[in-house]
């Protein structure tokens, strides 16, 4: 492993001393591509994408390899960091719509943050409001939390987006059980419970 480790020491001093920013770029890459898979060294490869998004902060391809390697070595912190950066490039909304997505996977599921995926969620919805996925979660989360009024709000989403009448009653049901239960409008709750009878 000394030739390819001296190979990529080459490459990086190139980059360093090269004025031109493609020709820069591209002998990082070589080197990160180097530390990555030839000599297994995550952290030097880590350093070398990153050093190529230090000068071109628009350079998607090393901001996944970034994404990546963050994932495998369960660098949450980081990896969140990347993905903003990612979601300010890009134009495409389900693309940027997965960005949130996976942001909001990692401070669910990996750092148990869940004012910051409820916040992810949102940024969902801000894409595309009928998203089915970031609604259920935000009903979970907003369960979890205790926040009643936030909680309203997506029910009654919930109940607009159902198509089939059961699931639009369950979800006036919930409404209503919520009404009486955490938002003071036991009235609210009656009206509710009388048209989902009449209705049935």
């Amino acid at each position: 492993s000394e030739k390819p480790a001296e190979l990529a020491g080459v490459f990086l001093r190139k980059a360093e001393i090269l004025s031109d920013v493609e020709e820069r770029k591209d002998y990082l890459l070589r080197a990160a591509e180097i530390f990555e898979t030839l000599l297994e060294r995550p952290q030097d490869a880590i350093a070398a994408y990153t050093r190529i998004t230090e000068i071109d902060d628009t350079d998607v391809p090393s901001l996944d390899a970034l994404v990546r390697l963050f994932i495998t070595h369960e660098r949450w912190a980081e990896l969140l960091g990347v993905y903003v950066k990612k979601a300010d490039l890009v134009v495409e909304p389900d693309e940027k719509k997965q960005i949130f997505f996976d942001m909001a996977t990692v401070y669910e599921g990996q750092l148990s943050d869940p004012v910051n995926a409820i916040a992810a969620y949102n940024k969902v919805l801000e894409l595309d409001p009928a998203d089915v996925t970031a609604i259920e979660r935000l009903d979970h989360l907003y369960q979890v939390q205790g926040s009643w009024t936030e909680l309203l709000g997506v029910l009654e989403r919930e109940a607009d987006l159902a198509s089939d009448p059961a699931s639009v009653i369950e979800f006036r049901y919930r409404i209503a059980q919520l009404n009486e239960t955490h938002l003071d409008g036991t009235a609210r709750a009656v009206d509710i419970y009388r048209d989902i009878l009449e209705s049935s």
